[in-house]
């Protein structure tokens, strides 16, 4: 589950996850008024035991992505209404989320 919230910087941010072959890659990413501009990355390998190629919703968010949220959130992640807003808007922040 991808988290999303405005930065310091009045920017919308959210999490997010590749599923490639024999990895995972988690990243942030936060909108500028032109583009998405990549905050984190993180390559974490699949446990091959697991044979499942999705996460269960309490799966955990790799500690590198999980701090950078923690170093550049303003206030509280985005909750569904206020992320349909930002979606609304096309992910430029400014106004009230």
């Amino acid at each position: 589950i991808g988290v999303s919230f405005r930065n310091a910087r009045g920017q919308d941010c959210r999490t997010f996850t590749l599923h490639g072959a024999g990895n995972d890659t988690s990243g942030l990413a936060c909108r500028s008024a032109q583009s998405w501009g990549i905050a984190a990355l993180a390559v974490v390998p699949r446990d091959a035991t697991s044979g499942a190629p999705y996460q269960m919703a309490g799966s955990a968010m790799p500690d590198a992505i999980r701090s950078a949220v923690s170093g550049m959130i303003a206030g509280a992640p985005y909750d569904a209404a206020a992320e349909r807003r930002a979606l609304s808007r096309n992910w430029q922040g400014n106004s009230t989320p």
